[in-house]
């Protein structure tokens, strides 16, 4: 039996009809795609400001340097990204140690 909302009734228990559940595949793909994109915008992102940071580090602008890492960290953690060895390598770099520049992930 048929209610409304594309869902029918089974025993008590709400079942979807195949049109809505094909509805549904389809949503979950496309939210699917959308989050890899928009986790591939804030990586690249947040790689530009911590190439950039490491550029400012080298010439002495230590909270320029700071703010851009701080951007890049914020980047990555909304996209979903583990960037911790290369904000790692930033901060040792801050201190005055000599952490060779992350490679650009691909």
């Amino acid at each position: 039996e048929e209610e409304g909302g594309g869902r029918g009734r089974i025993w008590g228990r709400r079942v979807l009809t195949p049109q809505a559940a094909a509805e549904a595949a389809a949503a979950r793909t496309e939210q699917a795609a959308v989050r890899v994109i928009q986790q591939t915008t804030q990586k690249d992102a947040g790689d530009v400001l911590l190439k950039e940071a490491f550029m400012l580090l080298s010439s002495g602008n230590l909270d320029g340097a700071k703010l851009l890492r701080y951007k890049a960290s914020l980047e990555y953690k909304y996209g979903n990204v583990d960037m911790a060895v290369e904000l790692a390598a930033f901060d040792v770099a801050a201190l005055g140690g000599t952490p060779p520049l992350p490679s650009p992930s691909p």
